[in-house]
């Protein structure tokens, strides 16, 4: 009802025919291509026209093929479109170059609430009008193209009312793997007033069952979108990890980067003393980078480079005791006060046969503010300092693990409000 009711504000407002932009996103059959396309007499190349469409133009579609036809030079196979152009053109393009109005009954959660919405971007996109398209075709090399449209192009779309698009991709699928969209954000987040897109993805390579995770940023500048930040989320793959994603933290002006890599202790990078042998688990580092965003330039530059520190725990209560060795009977060397705050360098895990059964016991191994090495029970401690400190906590105490939907685990926005803008998967 909101969007119908925008539609027709502007029909009234806006002389001749400009309010057909609106009217064809929220009533119509949409489409925009993604690049410069020539439009031909049917659904065949053997009758081009002289007529063109330009690359972000609204148009609407009026009808398509029945079956998909082949692209000798892609490879793949994509349905025509017949199309009429805001100025009256019409004709048929081939679908590998349009991308076509998603149904909202289609879309994930993830997007869902943003269909046809509206937002100020500035720069002519005052009042540009938020919609889902794609581009969906068949692969000839799989061995279920007939069955299965294995290609598939998905993008997010920004249409003013004088009928430009700017589509951004968010997402497909193909030989190679699919690409899925976990959580779409608009965030203010570089004090020009107007709202960033925050994009949350998936990659999945073909047969694997891991997503490696990403985020992404796009500024809308002068007219078009950029992208502005992107950082691959997911760590070198180990069945080990206690924290395999990286955590990113946005602020106004400002984005920070940090995640805690396990590496072999023989590799470790701090000057803190491992006391590993070879057979014992990974030593931890704390690794942190900040980008600042710069107003001249109009993009994120490196503020602090990455910077490497051992993660911390505090004792959760008091009597707690540094040992020599990671067993109940080694030597005690001191009594940590509660709240005590020490260096994290590895954990050792002790197996003890016992008339019950093999006991398994955790221990930190950690350096004290004076200097100190030695163990302690991990069940006393916590991790601080971190947003992977819950994360850490669990893994350590062989907890129940979060699960790859709880979003709070890979990004978080800092001092700003996050209300009807934000929507989950």
């Amino acid at each position: 009802m909101r969007g119908v009711l925008v539609c027709c504000l502007l029909s009234i407002l806006l002389p001749g025919g400009w309010g057909n932009p609106i009217d064809i996103v929220l009533q119509k059959r949409a489409g925009t291509p993604l690049q410069n396309l020539r439009l031909y007499a049917d659904s065949t190349f053997s009758q081009p026209t002289r007529d063109r469409l330009l690359a972000g133009q609204l148009v609407e579609v009026l009808s398509e093929s029945e079956i998909e036809h082949e692209d000798d030079a892609q490879k793949q196979t994509f349905k025509w479109y017949r199309i009429r152009s805001l100025s009256g053109q019409e004709g048929w393009v081939f679908g590998d170059g349009l991308a076509v109005s998603t149904p909202t009954i289609h879309l994930s959660p993830a997007l869902r609430d943003f269909q046809h919405q509206q937002l100020d971007f500035g720069s002519g996109f005052e009042r540009a009008i938020i919609w889902s398209a794609g581009v969906l075709g068949l692969d000839l090399f799989h061995a279920y193209s007939l069955l299965i449209p294995l290609y598939s192009e998905s993008y997010l779309v920004l249409t003013n009312v004088q009928g430009r698009s700017v589509p951004i991709y968010y997402g497909g699928e193909g030989t190679q793997g699919k690409s899925e969209l976990r959580r779409v954000e608009f965030q203010e987040l570089t004090g020009d007033s107007a709202p960033e897109l925050v994009l949350l993805q998936d990659y999945y390579p073909l047969n694997a069952t891991q997503a490696q995770r990403q985020i992404e940023l796009y500024s809308f500048q002068a007219g078009s979108v950029r992208k502005i930040f992107e950082e691959r989320l997911s760590l070198p793959s180990t069945d080990d990890h206690p924290c395999p994603y990286k955590y990113v933290e946005l602020d106004k002006g400002s984005i920070r980067v940090e995640y805690i890599e396990a590496l072999p202790c023989s590799a470790y990078h701090l000057p803190l003393a491992t006391g590993a042998s070879q057979n014992d688990r990974p030593c931890l580092e704390y690794v942190t980078s900040t980008y600042s965003w710069d107003r001249q330039q109009k993009r994120y530059r490196i503020l602090y480079e990455e910077s490497r520190a051992a993660p911390q725990v505090r004792t959760t209560q008091a009597g707690v005791v540094l040992q020599a060795a990671p067993t109940a009977t080694s030597e005690r060397l001191r009594a940590l006060s509660p709240n005590e705050t020490v260096d994290v360098i590895r954990e050792r895990v002790t197996f003890t046969p016992s008339r019950r059964g093999t006991l398994r016991a955790s221990y930190l191994y950690v350096r004290l503010a004076d200097g100190k090495y030695g163990y302690l029970p991990t069940p006393y401690t916590r991790f601080v300092g971190t947003a992977h400190a819950e994360q850490l906590d669990r893994y350590f105490r062989r907890e129940e693990q979060p699960t790859l939907s709880e979003e709070w685990l890979y990004y978080g926005i800092r001092g700003l409000r996050r209300d009807s803008s934000v929507y989950n998967r």
